[in-house]
């Protein structure tokens, strides 16, 4: 081992370079938890003032919103005037990701928003932002209110920590799995594979979907007769769950954020779904799940981020979708 060490000097020094500088130069190259939380306050706080030579951007940096890409000095740098109520941030060192979830404030409208902030050698180069707002559309031209309740997002915050620190705690490639047990339940229309707690809780930008009378006959959804996270999965219209991804895995808070974009039924009228959506896991099951989400048009390309830029709508041609009754909740 001294003799490796050594060598690794005699290198550093060979190639001109400082033994200090060189173990600088490593260390930019990673980012641990500390590091990814004080590159997500030092970006928000940049972001917020409307001043992004603040922050440690790459050159070239990229940010979208909502799946649009937005240039350096537009959309939320100027919009966006505080933090609200609700402020939740998320670490994951082993993909050099932060994540932000909360109230973001732009001007007087409150919304529900998330963002994934991605950091390389030292630097800020990703920012994917979901902005939700009471006038956003609707799950269909049929019934275009928005899916959001600011009020109930506030009342009814994230959990700050790990629900049950004595229970079970579930691994980093156990948070993925029981994270994508939710979405395979979604994707076979039955809530048996889902690995989540009787009673669990979803919000759909801060509107509570669970709890509400279980109106439905099917085993292992619902709780007490009413609906849980696991209720309605036949209900959504979505033939799969595309591009999923879990850019932030958080060990620490046992919390997984998961991005993906649910597909309807061929030529079905509802949206596609495209959300962030956070897990808490309490005793290595799911326990709450709440979401950022949009309804967005059929032209745009979600998420707009490699390797699944553009997950679209099926051609209403290659089949005929099939009547569904009405949903739990609106997803």
């Amino acid at each position: 081992m001294r003799r490796l060490l050594g060598a690794v000097a005699v290198i550093g020094l060979t190639l001109g370079v400082p033994q200090g500088a060189a173990m600088a130069q490593q260390a930019a190259s990673t980012c641990d938890r500390q590091c990814l939380a004080g590159m997500l306050d030092v970006y928000m706080k940049a972001l917020i003032a409307d001043k992004p030579e603040q922050a440690p951007l790459v050159y070239g940096f990229r940010q979208t919103e909502n799946a649009v890409v937005k240039a350096l000095g537009d959309g939320l740098w100027k919009d966006a005037t505080g933090i609200g109520e609700v402020d939740r941030r998320y670490y994951d060192p082993v993909t050099g990701n932060a994540s932000w979830f909360g109230v973001l404030q732009l001007g007087s409208e409150k919304t529900v928003s998330a963002v994934r902030l991605r950091v390389q050698e030292g630097r800020i180069t990703e920012a994917e932002w979901h902005i939700t707002r009471a006038s956003d559309l609707g799950i269909s031209p049929q019934d275009n209110d928005a899916m959001f309740d600011i009020d109930k997002f506030i009342a009814r915050q994230p959990p700050t920590g790990k629900m049950n620190p004595s229970g079970r705690q579930l691994t980093r490639d156990e948070l993925i799995a029981v994270t994508e047990t939710y979405f395979d339940g979604i994707t076979a229309h039955d809530a048996a594979p889902i690995l989540a707690h009787p009673g669990c809780t979803r919000f759909e930008n801060g509107l509570e979907v669970t709890g509400r009378p279980q109106t439905q006959s099917k085993p292992h959804e619902g709780h007490e007769g009413k609906g849980d996270c696991r209720s309605g999965q036949g209900n959504f219209n979505v033939v799969f769950v595309s591009g999923r991804r879990y850019p932030v895995v958080d060990v620490e808070a046992q919390a997984v954020l998961a991005i993906a974009t649910f597909i309807r039924e061929p030529g079905h009228i509802k949206r596609r779904n495209h959300l962030m959506e956070y897990f808490y896991m309490d005793d290595g099951k799911i326990r709450d799940v709440y979401t950022a989400f949009i309804y967005p048009e059929n032209t745009l390309p979600v998420p707009n981020w490699p390797p699944y830029e553009g997950n679209f709508p099926l051609a209403g041609g290659i089949a005929q979708p099939a009547a569904q009754p009405a949903a739990q909740g609106a997803q």
